[in-house]
């Protein structure tokens, strides 16, 4: 199993844009009125941006836990120690 970095770009901007995509979706079951849907022309923009939000961070995770190492082998990195480069 790879190993996810807290420190990892990837996982910190998946699990703001998480935490927001989940907001906007909880903002849009409780908060839609008439007239807000009438401000955004019909469109439950909160819900439609939530779930947009959630899709990024599912793919910003997705992208994390399958390249840790941002796609390097490490394989290259030992070599290219060894070599001097």
């Amino acid at each position: 199993m790879k190993r996810l970095s807290i420190g990892d770009i990837r996982v910190v901007i998946g699990s703001v844009l998480g935490i927001i995509g989940i907001f906007l979706l909880v903002c849009s079951f409780f908060t839609t009125s008439a007239e807000e849907l009438a401000k955004s022309g019909g469109i439950h923009a909160n819900l439609w941006a939530g779930l947009a939000l959630l899709v990024v961070a599912i793919v910003m995770w997705a992208w994390a836990f399958v390249a840790p190492d941002g796609g390097k082998s490490t394989d290259s990195v030992d070599e290219a120690a060894h070599t001097g480069r």
